[in-house]
């Protein structure tokens, strides 16, 4: 080694030390040493090889019984001890990295937080001109950490042949994981894991500890890709976790339980298949104002939602003001409480979502129930709905008080297994929540004398007055969006699935306008993170924005719903009397534009999105190290 080079070694790891001393310091969210079920509050630390441009964090104390979930804003999700990347791509490269881990002991959790600064090494931009040796065994990309001395030549070197690539998983049952490892002994590119139970991680192996209900699955498929410049190789088994999933977790969706009945039944207690038609309404007419469609956007709704809202009558009276009732006869399969704010998850009052069978294939929900009717409530406490037992759900009658609600609006869908909406790409990626894709307007259901006066009180005036929740169009902006590997529409975070979420959607009540609906913005009014906005003027329109239309810029803004067209008679409570336009509200606000939101279309079913929280057009030219990449 001559002197150049080794003052040039010496000097790079003084800097990368300053660097990791700089590091920001993790941040954990407190809690009370007095409870032993908390666990220990982690410290975080995290070392980067400046040479291998890879990233490795670990945290201690760290329990071995403890739940853990490591994520990112530059990476994948792991359940691994240490959480390992290889820096490679564009994203990956941030000042504001975030690691976040979060552990979990029984019902506590608890999360650290660690920033590290990665935009140091982002390798520097080609020079205009600069020449791609070819070499015998193909392009080699040349690694941007190694440095060469100055005037020293390169001497061309033939690549070494390597076999194919080739993955080996092996399941231990006992322990519950999956580990997997590769052929590859040297890595000319990037190296990426993952699965379909699992994030994605750069790393020489894969590990996957199976602790949740949607990893026990038929067919875990783990793929490795291997990329040399432009060229990547895929390869991928498949493993069976299926006869490893705790019976005490079993899905309500199972195969019935009693030996002589040998037909499948999707849902617990149920009978016979098809449509029925209904008798009651979900309200007495007196008890609700108005019905809010199919396909809104609110908080951690960042997709279209799949149920409707009945609003009260006078919702200034209460928990418990009017009664609910069955539409028609059924089995209440699937009986939940809920004593927590979904989008903050700070406790509440007690509400309850009940699913009620009509056939194995047909079923209504109704969701914050303040209370249910004691004679269901004394069927239920038992097993607490088959958690501590066996249960065969509650059968009820037609028109049946089944619960009461007060003080906020009913949820309320309709479900047709033998249906799916067309609107989705992959329906398969909704599978944490497996009625969503079968969601069918509810109104043709009812007699005519029910469904009249439920459509006068629905706000949505233009067809389909159900409204509609499925709007992918592909190779445009249109519809639902996933952040790249965060296992689609599950998430990676249970408690917070929606941050990674992100869609673009005509508007509920007036399609003729679209809004930009996101899981994560900085600044967000509400604890879910979450924002939803009118795209204000679009020059184009989502569903027309292809690859070839390049970078897209939009104006958000708040909107507000208006009797005529142009605004006159605008109001914040909508009433169903005459058609609604949404139109861009400047008046009474703290700010007439919110933000502004960059798009490019990569690929047909890849997007790079950047939000820009308090900016206006003319200050944002073109994305940030900040950008996200999204799939669907």
């Amino acid at each position: 080694m001559n002197i150049s080079t080794f003052k040039y070694l010496f000097s790079t790891f003084v800097l990368l030390t300053l660097f990791m001393s700089g590091c920001s310091q993790a941040q954990s969210i407190e809690t009370s040493k007095s409870n032993p079920n908390i666990p220990p509050t982690p410290e975080i630390t995290c070392t980067i090889d400046s040479n291998n441009n890879t990233l490795t964090c670990k945290a201690y104390p760290m329990e071995d019984d403890a739940e853990r979930t490591w994520s990112s804003n530059i990476g994948g999700w792991s359940k691994s001890k240490l959480y390992e990347l290889e820096l490679q791509s564009e994203y990956q490269f941030k000042k504001d990295g975030l690691i976040q881990l979060e552990l979990c002991n029984e019902n506590q959790c608890i999360i650290a937080k660690y920033n590290v600064d990665t935009l140091i090494l982002k390798p520097a931009e080609k020079p205009i001109g600069t020449s791609v040796v070819q070499n015998p065994g193909g392009n080699q990309k040349s690694n941007p950490t190694q440095k060469q001395s100055a005037n020293k030549s390169t001497v061309d070197i033939p690549a070494k042949q390597e076999e194919p690539l080739a993955i080996s998983c092996n399941l231990d049952k006992t322990k519950k994981t999956i580990f997997c490892s590769s052929n590859v002994v040297f890595d000319t590119g990037e190296i990426k894991w993952s699965s379909n139970i699992e994030g994605w991680r750069n790393s020489k192996n894969y590990e996957i500890q199976l602790v949740k209900d949607y990893q026990f699955i038929p067919e875990v498929r783990i793929e490795l890709q291997k990329c040399k410049g432009n060229k990547c190789e895929t390869v991928f088994t498949t493993v069976n976790t299926e006869s490893l999933k705790p019976k005490s977790t079993e899905d309500n969706i199972s195969i019935a339980e009693h030996s002589n009945d040998t037909t499948n039944k999707r849902f617990r207690g149920c009978t016979g298949s098809g449509e029925v038609q209904f008798e009651y309404s979900p309200m007495r007419f007196e008890d609700f104002s108005t019905i809010k469609p199919y396909g809104a956007v609110s908080g951690a709704h960042v997709t279209p939602i799949d149920h409707m809202y009945f609003a009260m009558a006078d919702r200034s009276l209460g928990r418990d003001s009017y009664e609910v009732r069955a539409i028609q006869d059924g089995v209440i399969y699937n009986l939940s409480p809920r004593d927590i704010n979904v989008d903050t998850g700070e406790a509440k009052d007690r509400e309850w979502r009940m699913d009620i069978a009509h056939t194995c294939t047909f079923h209504s929900y109704f969701d914050l129930l303040t209370s249910l009717h004691p004679d269901i409530l004394a069927e239920w406490e038992p097993t607490q709905g088959g958690e501590t037992g066996p249960w065969e759900g509650i059968p009820i009658k037609s028109g049946q008080v089944v619960g009461r609600i007060g003080g906020q609006t009913l949820d309320f869908g309709v479900y047709n297994y033998e249906t799916t909406l067309e609107g989705f790409i992959y329906p398969e990626h909704y599978s944490r929540e497996p009625w969503k894709i079968h969601t069918v307007d509810p109104f043709p259901y009812f007699p005519e004398e029910i469904r009249e006066i439920m459509l006068e009180r629905n706000i949505r005036k233009v067809e389909p007055l159900s409204g509609k929740i499925d709007h992918d169009i592909d190779g445009t902006l249109s519809g639902n969006w996933f952040e790249l590997n965060t296992n689609w529409y599950g998430g990676v975070n249970p408690s917070k699935y929606w941050s990674g979420h992100l869609s673009i959607a005509p508007d509920h009540i007036d399609p003729d306008v679209w809004i930009f609906a996101t899981g994560y913005w900085p600044g967000a009014r509400d604890g879910s993170g979450a924002a939803d906005f009118l795209i204000v003027d679009p020059e184009i329109e989502p569903d027309k924005v292809g690859i070839t239309n390049g970078i897209i810029k939009y104006n958000l803004g708040n909107l507000i719903y208006c009797f005529n067209d142009p605004t006159t008679s605008c109001m914040n409570r909508p009433d169903g009397s005459q058609k609604l336009f949404a139109k861009h509200r400047k008046e009474n606000v703290q700010n007439i534009f919110e933000g502004v939101v960059l798009l490019q279309m990569l690929e047909d079913r890849l997007l790079k999105a950047e939000v820009f929280p308090g900016k206006t057009p003319d200050e944002i030219i073109d994305f940030t190290s900040n950008a996200t990449v999204y799939e669907r």
